[in-house]
């Protein structure tokens, strides 16, 4: 980031660590908020999301750095001194008290009148549209509406920062999704900086300002929603921010210049793909609705096309995923717009796609191992290591 971003910024993490004993759980990660920003913490289990939003809070102490707010040093500041609003996956509400005296503890802690905690209590059942519930238990809210209650009761007293961990992993789907957006619409209107920690991407992209995505105690990219998505900075952005296509190719020179090779087929590599000696074996990653599939024989004009058959057609509702096998037994996964005209299960098709649609990235120690070009079972392996439940192809990683 900018030097001058950190005079603005509201939460600033200089060189902060963790570590238990031998384990490194956060190394020297630096990490700015500004002031009214929506910043995503994203990332795998024990990436060290919840941990980095726990120092914040002031519930984990760093074991080297400091923890600036509003520039002041606040490293060794107890919790409760640093104003902090909270909201937990489990909501954590007073289970004795009704929905008026959760919302209102915070203020009456802090000595409130009355009439001031009433006030402020309507205002916020208003913002989070649940008027009427002031003298119900949360035992009598649904899932949704016991969230919105945290919500509320985290911003009653203005906090200067708003941490959110995990706080929708317990709602259904459609619920979680609606929140979302009622989630977001809430922080803009307060304009509360707050700092949310997910590792579900979709729910990063629609809710962020700017996400952070980590892995292994290091932070991976930082960026917008759309510079993550589409300009991934390392191969373990790209895998785990929505689903993308791995392939191994190689270097080839010709009179024209370097191209790439996939399945013997040379190909347009991407205008700033790295010079490289002829021979030298990469990873191509394109994303499923940047392919697309043709009838056999038609070639468009500027696109690759290399020559596949259609193994499995999966209907998805507004569209269908592709298994495409091409050369070499490698598969790719094509998202295809539904439609009775579509490629069935046998045809010969060619596979398209736009050179600047593609990404080029090196090989990484687990595939390259002592020289090994990039394989089916590697890349395999990789979706293994990453994911619980791995695409039903080696290629389309989830």
């Amino acid at each position: 980031m900018q030097a001058n971003a950190t005079t603005k910024a509201k939460v600033s993490l200089h060189k902060v660590e963790k570590r238990y004993g031998e384990t490194t759980i956060l190394a020297a990660l630096d990490l700015h908020i500004d002031d009214g920003e929506f910043l995503t913490l994203l990332g795998p289990s024990g990436c060290g999301k919840t941990t980095t939003l726990r120092m914040i809070a002031g519930f984990v102490e760093p074991s080297a750095g400091c923890i600036m707010m509003d520039g002041n040093d606040v490293t060794h500041v107890p919790a409760n001194r640093r104003e902090i609003g909270m909201v937990f996956q489990n909501y954590a509400l007073f289970p004795h008290l009704t929905v008026a005296q959760n919302i209102a503890f915070a203020m009456k802690q802090r000595r409130a009148t009355e009439s001031e905690q009433r006030t402020r209590v309507a205002e916020l059942l208003e913002l989070v549209k649940l008027q009427g519930t002031e003298k119900r238990y949360p035992a009598e809210l649904s899932g949704g509406q016991r969230q919105r209650v945290a919500i509320a009761r985290a911003v009653a007293h203005p906090p200067k920062v708003l941490l959110m961990d995990e706080p929708l992993g317990a709602l259904d789907l459609k619920l979680r999704e609606s929140m979302q957006h009622e989630l977001r619409a809430i922080q803009r209107k307060l304009r509360i900086t707050t700092l949310y920690v997910t590792h579900d991407q979709t729910e990063a992209m629609v809710m962020s300002d700017r996400i952070v995505v980590m892995n292994q105690g290091r932070v991976e990219q930082t960026g917008s929603a759309e510079d993550i998505y589409f300009r991934p900075a390392s191969r373990f952005v790209a895998q785990f921010v929505g689903r993308i296509n791995f392939l191994p190719v190689s270097v080839v020179h010709s009179g024209t210049g370097q191209a790439i090779a996939l399945a013997g087929v040379p190909v347009t590599a991407p205008d700033n793909a790295p010079a490289h000696s002829h021979g030298h074996p990469m990873t191509l990653a394109v994303r499923p609705e940047h392919l697309r599939v043709v009838r056999a024989g038609e070639s468009p004009p500027g696109e690759n096309v290399v020559r596949g058959r259609v193994v499995e057609s999966i209907f998805v509702g507004n569209f269908v995923n592709l298994v495409i096998e091409l050369a070499a037994g490698l598969r790719v996964t094509v998202e295809s717009r539904a439609g009775p005209s579509g490629p069935a299960q046998g045809d010969e098709i060619h596979l398209c796609w736009k050179p600047d649609h593609a990404i080029l990235f090196e090989l990484d120690a687990m595939e390259s191992g002592a020289g090994a070009v990039a394989t089916v079972d590697t890349l395999r392996s990789r979706n293994a290591q990453y994911y619980q439940n791995p695409a039903p192809t080696a290629d389309a990683l989830d």
